[in-house]
């Protein structure tokens, strides 16, 4: 309904834009509350209220007509009081990353792991324990198929992005990283050469959008 709105704005020249804007506004950013939820996970207020909703929109409504040479003024229309464009994600694989209903990934957690068995718990416990503290450390997760591996790397993913924090699924075929939500191939995540030969290394230059989406990451699974 946005698009519809801009489009209206650029193409029709309504002669009271301000209007339209005024009553419908509800309607043209019922989206974005869940969307700013996702771009600033770690707010101290757990949404953002209906001021901050439509000011954001207002900032996105701005950009868009901006592309078409317009400003919100020559449509006498408010301009937003928050400056989005120092806050919001510009790098879109983080933006990827963090794209996750934070409730919806808790209560996934949650009821993973209230069907834990003990071996689990320990792997998970002290999984999480070690992202917590940051220790850079490494775990090797082994048992025969069916013993629940899967079942304890989904319950790290979904608590991990529960907390507003990054989590990388990757797996060396594209058949496993089916498994993971948001799985990627090694490779291709990592930009690893195929085939590799003595001496060959990563491209992944520093201050890229992978480089920064790397050190933001919680943890690799």
């Amino acid at each position: 309904m946005c698009s519809l709105f801009i489009s209206i704005l650029v193409n029709n020249a309504p002669s009271r834009p301000r209007e339209l804007w005024d009553e419908f506004k509800f309607d043209l950013t019922d989206d974005l509350k869940l969307s700013l939820r996702h771009k600033f996970p770690r707010r101290a207020q757990p949404w953002p209220s209906d001021d901050e909703v439509y000011d954001y929109g207002l900032y996105l409504i701005g950009e868009a007509l901006h592309h078409h040479g317009k400003l919100l003024a020559h449509f006498e229309l408010p301009q937003p009081v928050g400056d989005w464009a120092a806050h919001v994600e510009l790098n879109r694989l983080i933006a990827e990353q963090l794209n996750f209903d934070v409730d919806e990934q808790r209560t996934k957690a949650e009821e993973n792991q209230a069907r834990f068995n003990d071996e689990q718990r320990t792997a998970f416990d002290a999984i999480m324990e070690a992202v917590e503290q940051e220790s850079g450390q490494s775990f090797f997760l082994s048992g025969p198929g069916g013993t629940g591996k899967t079942f304890v790397y989904l319950t790290l993913c979904y608590a991990l992005r529960g907390a507003g924090k990054i989590v990388l699924c990757v797996a060396s075929s594209g058949i496993a990283a089916l498994l993971l939500p948001l799985g990627r191939t090694s490779h291709s995540t990592f930009k690893i050469p195929i085939p590799i030969f003595r001496g060959s290394g990563l491209n992944i230059k520093k201050n890229t959008i992978l480089y920064e989406l790397l050190m933001r990451t919680a943890l690799i699974i």
